[in-house]
């Protein structure tokens, strides 16, 4: 049984395109922060940092400045963290 505070995390579309949406859903209020990382593990661009409440939350995500390949979402709520694989 998972107690994370990270419910749900995705990314639409994937691939993504120059414009797309960050999809988490939180199970308590927390501050968020999200990160892209390549696949080396180097972030690469940071999305927000910020407090989100409970529930589903949507991040508009500009990538249009990230070359081609593999990335991974980061994003860790209070210190907890997960990772969602993304195309671009």
């Amino acid at each position: 049984e998972s107690n994370k505070n990270i419910a749900h995390l995705s990314v639409y579309p994937n691939p993504i395109e120059s414009n797309s949406q960050i999809v988490f859903s939180l199970k308590q209020a927390s501050n968020v922060v999200i990160d892209i990382v390549d696949v080396l593990g180097k972030s690469v661009q940071h999305i927000a940092s910020s407090s989100y409440g409970q529930g589903t939350q949507r991040v508009n995500w500009n990538s249009q400045a990230l070359e081609s390949g593999i990335y991974f979402v980061r994003v860790i709520a209070n210190d907890e963290g997960t990772f969602f694989k993304v195309v671009k």
